[in-house]
């Protein structure tokens, strides 16, 4: 009896103490926000829009994308802040989509995402698909840290402005 009561201490106890525990080699994925910042934007990201990174090393997609407008050619200004190093460019919308590849590839196969131009109107939604990281997680601590970022799509059909700021950090332990 009195072994069953410190398993269940100690059950109770170890995940106030290790809160990552149950992360992806002990890092944890905060997204403080991913959201639109256009008015009218053809591409609209539903309001639970998200990524979560799981104790299985896998990345859940949660939410939807609402493709508004079909349209033939785009291109991708972005502008990205990871832990004070800017990165910035243009991009050919369709030929990103068509280059994708590697883990990528895997999200956008896992949701129905478009893999060529025309991107047709449709709703897209991750319903919890999973998406396995676990081959990078020795990269896990060069990927630590904040980033932020926008990203403008200009199409021949309208126009959409995506923002985000998102952290992946490790806690081994809280206080």
């Amino acid at each position: 009896m009195e072994m069953l009561f410190v398993f269940a201490l100690i059950a109770a106890v170890i995940p106030h103490l290790i809160p990552s525990a149950n992360a992806c080699n002990g890092y944890k994925l905060h997204v403080d926000y991913f959201r639109n910042c256009g008015k009218n934007d053809i591409i609209q990201l539903s309001d639970d829009f998200h990524p979560s990174l799981n104790d299985d090393c896998s990345i859940t997609l949660y939410g939807c994308t609402n493709i508004k407008k079909t349209f033939k050619t785009g291109q991708i200004m972005y502008d990205i802040i990871k832990n004070g190093v800017h990165h910035s460019g243009i991009k050919n919308a369709c030929q990103a989509l068509e280059n994708a590849h590697g883990e990528l590839q895997s999200i956008m196969d896992s949701v129905g995402a478009p893999k060529h131009c025309p991107v047709k109107e449709e709703m897209i939604c991750g319903h919890g698909k999973q998406v396995s990281i676990r081959k990078h997680r020795i990269k896990l601590p060069m990927m630590a840290g904040t980033t932020t970022g926008k990203m403008e799509l200009k199409t021949n059909s309208g126009n959409a402005c995506f923002e985000f700021s998102i952290g992946l950090s490790r806690h081994l332990f809280s206080g």
